[in-house]
């Protein structure tokens, strides 16, 4: 280490300024809302390791093609979507307001959708493994189906 002093050179006006701006920044403390908050607490909570992750193998906005340019707009599909997990398969479908899937193979079961924010809903699976929600979730959320002694469950998406 050196005994010589060292020179600190007067700040230019913009940068004093811009330095008292951060230091200000970094003074106030704003707390998150409590939505983003639980949010976050429910993305990455440990939940269960014993549930089964099942992945987005099919996503319409993706995988499929459009159809020919035409001169008028094309209707809007519904959004499609399919999870494919070690036992089971979720098929889901989303339009006007209405969240409609199947899980194969069917079987007594229900389906639990989980919101980002807000509380779960269940329903119960038919017959041939159908389900409807409606109104159909809004913002992120993920699937849990309950099958048997199985629970899997989707990964995050939005429709």
């Amino acid at each position: 280490m050196s005994d010589r002093p060292t020179v600190v050179e007067p700040l230019e006006p913009a940068d004093a300024r811009l330095l008292e701006l951060l230091r200000a920044a970094l003074r106030e403390q704003v707390p998150a809302p409590g939505p983003v908050i639980a949010a976050g607490r429910a993305a990455y909570a440990w939940h269960d390791t014993d549930i089964e992750l099942a992945l987005l193998s099919f996503d319409s906005t993706v995988d499929e093609l459009t159809g020919p340019a035409g001169v008028r707009a094309p209707l809007v599909p519904p959004r499609a979507l399919t999870f494919v997990g070690p036992s089971l398969t979720v098929e889901v479908e989303c339009a006007d307001g209405i969240l409609v899937g199947q899980v194969l193979p069917p079987g007594p079961g229900t389906v639990t959708v989980v919101p980002a924010v807000g509380g779960p809903v269940t329903v119960d699976l038919d017959d041939v493994g159908g389900f409807a929600v409606q109104p159909a979730p809004t913002g992120s959320f993920r699937l849990e189906v309950r099958a048997g002694e199985r629970t899997t469950r989707t990964d995050w998406f939005r429709v």
